[in-house]
């Protein structure tokens, strides 16, 4: 074989092996970003009792707790593109050890403030609570982001045994809002609570019905079985003040924010 011909021969097999390898890699990739987006997806299970739209759920790998999630604004029609914080950090929160149920409207249309305190909303609830139970015993937490607070406060005062714990991130409390004073915290509570509670703020969240100096007075009068305050400080806000992109839904610390809300959830199952 002349020299030009076995060079030529060597030329080939190595751009065989690239490209055997290139094609490789690529195949790799794909399978960590649909194992990624399947992840994100997650499954979906349909509770007659919660209504027309089915409760997302995505199962940690190393499950460790259970986190039934409310999300703000009007409520969660099924939109996983959602930027609300517990939408947006649900795998993130998965990650961490917490199999996380996004809890739905009951039909495509906004809730009100006065719907998460309705009876059908709480026994929309605890249906989901009874189904997590029948799924495992981990211990489960509500997690009420802004609005969403109303919705986990309020089972959590009406039946404080039938969770382990309960946490406000971004909370509703007193202001000069009249309509939603009526949906404060503290008027929720009734500054009493028996289940461990968790507030998880932002010091500088400018929402008009969300000032952290009132969620700083909510906490030191609360009269609670276990309490627990975190106030976060960095951020970098880019949306409207009342929005998910805001120190309202710590844009910009959301690394913080999962883990202070999952190590405190831990702490608490392991009293």
């Amino acid at each position: 074989m002349s020299d030009l011909a076995s060079a030529e021969s060597v030329s080939d097999w190595n751009a065989r092996r690239f490209w055997r390898h290139s094609f490789s890699c690529v195949l790799a990739v794909l399978g960590l970003l649909i194992g990624q987006s399947v992840v994100a997806q997650g499954s979906w299970i349909t509770i007659n009792a919660v209504g027309a739209l089915p409760v997302s759920f995505i199962e940690s790998d190393n499950p460790k707790l259970n986190l039934v999630v409310f999300s703000g604004g009007g409520g969660w029609k099924g939109n996983l593109t959602s930027r609300n914080f517990v939408i947006r950090e649900r795998v993130a929160l998965a990650e961490r050890g917490a199999n996380v149920f996004i809890f739905p409207n009951p039909s495509k249309r906004k809730i009100s403030f006065k719907y998460r305190q309705s009876e059908e909303h709480l026994n929309a609830i605890s249906a989901v609570i009874h189904h997590v139970r029948s799924l495992n015993s981990d211990p489960i937490f509500l997690v009420g982001f802004s609005k969403g607070s109303v919705s986990a406060a309020s089972f959590g005062k009406q039946y404080p045994a039938r969770v382990d714990d309960v946490a406000l991130l971004s909370g509703i409390y007193k202001s000069n809002k009249k309509r939603a004073n009526k949906f404060a915290m503290g008027r929720i509570t009734s500054e009493r609570f028996l289940a461990p509670l968790l507030v998880l703020h932002h010091a500088k969240d400018q929402c008009k019905v969300t000032w952290p100096s009132s969620a700083q007075s909510f906490f030191e009068s609360l009269d609670a079985k276990e309490k627990h305050l975190i106030m976060l400080t960095d951020g970098t806000p880019t949306g409207g003040s009342c929005g998910p992109l805001h120190y309202h839904g710590f844009e910009g610390v959301e690394a913080s924010a999962v883990r202070g809300l999952i190590d405190w959830a831990l702490a608490v199952s392991a009293m």
